[in-house]
């Protein structure tokens, strides 16, 4: 090892001049930086395995159960308890995303907490701030409304424009997700697709480029690429 730094040939000097005093503190000072650095992973790795992982699968669990009390009972109250949520989600991605800069980047070796560090640095919807922070996520609660609350005729010979004359109303849950899981018929699942499409696609579209917009916004704020949208809008015909 000392071969490799260097130091055998330096301090083999009977009288050490003051470039290889300067050698010598060169060498100390990499070999401090690197003891710190590895310190610095461990601190990392012991915190994501003991207290971040803890939190998020509380957290995403959470939130999962939020997302489905709301779609299998779409109510003011369960929509209120999921915005809940996603607020509190978001407060909690941006101050991980915050907190987490506070590691050296370069000191993590690991590749695979190195991938963890990149993604949990992003601050995501939380680098949108006040008025549009909020916005936002009343856009996503109302575009998740409208994807719950969308309604398709079980004829298939009733489209979405004739709902008045229909007997057999199908909800998401169950109705609509049971059928998509179980049933074999073409024709039936092309009827669904399109009453689908037809009953909440139109409807989710102005929020959803507004969605977008807000989303481009978040990921610059961050110091990210802007998300590319155009063949988005222009592959979502009115």
């Amino acid at each position: 090892m000392n071969d490799l730094l260097g130091i055998s040939a330096v301090t083999s000097l009977s009288h050490p001049t003051s470039k290889s005093k300067e050698a010598i503190r060169a060498i100390n000072c990499k070999i401090y930086r690197l003891s710190l650095n590895r310190e610095i992973q461990k601190k990392f790795i012991q915190w994501i395995n003991e207290e971040y992982n803890g939190m998020a699968e509380s957290l995403l669990s959470q939130m999962a159960h939020a997302v489905w009390r709301f779609e299998t009972n779409v109510s003011n109250i369960n929509e209120n308890a999921m915005i809940d949520m996603m607020s509190v989600k978001t407060n909690f991605t941006y101050n991980v995303g915050q907190g987490i800069r506070s590691y050296k980047p370069e000191a993590i070796t690991n590749s695979t907490y190195i991938r963890l560090y990149r993604k949990l640095s992003n601050s995501g919807d939380g680098a949108l701030l006040g008025e549009k922070r909020e916005n936002f996520t009343k856009i996503k609660a109302d575009m998740e409304r409208i994807y719950a609350a969308g309604v398709v005729c079980g004829d298939v010979s009733i489209s979405v424009a004739d709902m008045a004359n229909c007997t057999i109303k199908w909800t998401l849950s169950p109705n609509i997700t049971r059928q998509l899981a179980t049933s074999r018929n073409s024709t039936l699942l092309l009827h669904i697709w399109k009453s689908w499409r037809d009953s909440t696609g139109k409807r989710m579209r102005p929020l959803f480029l507004e969605y977008l917009k807000l989303k481009n916004e978040s990921a610059i704020a961050d110091g990210e690429a802007c998300i590319v949208i155009s063949r988005t809008i222009e592959g979502w015909h009115v």
